[in-house]
C-alpha cells in the first residue's frame, strides 16, 4: 500500500471516528433536551393540578396534593405519566372530557384552567418541582394515598378505602 493511501486511511478513520463522536454527542444533547421537556411538561401539568386543587393551602397541603398525583402515577392502576393522571377523565365521542365527570374536578369544570394568581401558581410550581425531584427520597405526607376530597364533601366511595391522613382541608385515602 502506498504512503498516501496508508495516510488517507488512517485520516478516514479518525474522521468515521471524530464524525461518531460529534454524533454521539449531539444524539446526547437531543436525549437531554427531549428529557429537559418531558420534565417541564409533566412538573408544569402536577403545578396545574397543585395550583387548582390546593391554591391558598400552606406548602405542605400543596406537597400533598403533589404527592396523591405522583402516587397515582407509580400505581398500576392509573396512567404511568403525570399529565395523563391529571387529564383523566370520561371523555365524549370526539375526545373532550365531560364535564364534571375527572378524576380531578377543575380539569372539566367548564372554567378556564389557566391559572389567574400568577403568585400563587409561581408557588405551585415550585413545589411540583421539589416533588418531582424528591419523590421517594423523602417523606410522603399523604402515607401513600392515591386518593383525596375536600372535607366539605363527603363522596360514596371514601368508604371503600382507608384513610391514610387529614392535611388541611382534605382527607386522604389509600
Amino acid at each position: 500500500m502506498k504512503i498516501l493511501t496508508k495516510v488517507g486511511v488512517v485520516l478516514s478513520t479518525m474522521t468515521l471516528v471524530t464524525m461518531s463522536a460529534i454524533g454521539v454527542q449531539a444524539y446526547n444533547a437531543d436525549l437531554e433536551q427531549t428529557r429537559y421537556k418531558d420534565y417541564v411538561r409533566q412538573r408544569d401539568c402536577l403545578a396545574l393540578n397543585v395550583y387548582h386543587e390546593s391554591k391558598g393551602e400552606s406548602e405542605l397541603g400543596q406537597r400533598a396534593v403533589a404527592y396523591v398525583t405522583l402516587n397515582r402515577v407509580n400505581d398500576p392502576q392509573y396512567p404511568d405519566d403525570v399529565c395523563k393522571v391529571v387529564h383523566q377523565a370520561v371523555r365524549s365521542s370526539d375526545g373532550t372530557p365531560v364535564l364534571h365527570q375527572c378524576q380531578f374536578s377543575w380539569y372539566c369544570d367548564g372554567r378556564s384552567d389557566e391559572p389567574a394568581d400568577k403568585e400563587a401558581y409561581a408557588q405551585a410550581k415550585f413545589v411540583a418541582s421539589v416533588v418531582i425531584n424528591t419523590y421517594g427520597n423523602s417523606f410522603d405526607p399523604t402515607m401513600g394515598a392515591t386518593m383525596y376530597h375536600n372535607d366539605s364533601v363527603n363522596p360514596g366511595w371514601s368508604d371503600a378505602f382507608d384513610q391514610t391522613t387529614r392535611i388541611e382541608n382534605h382527607i386522604f385515602y389509600r
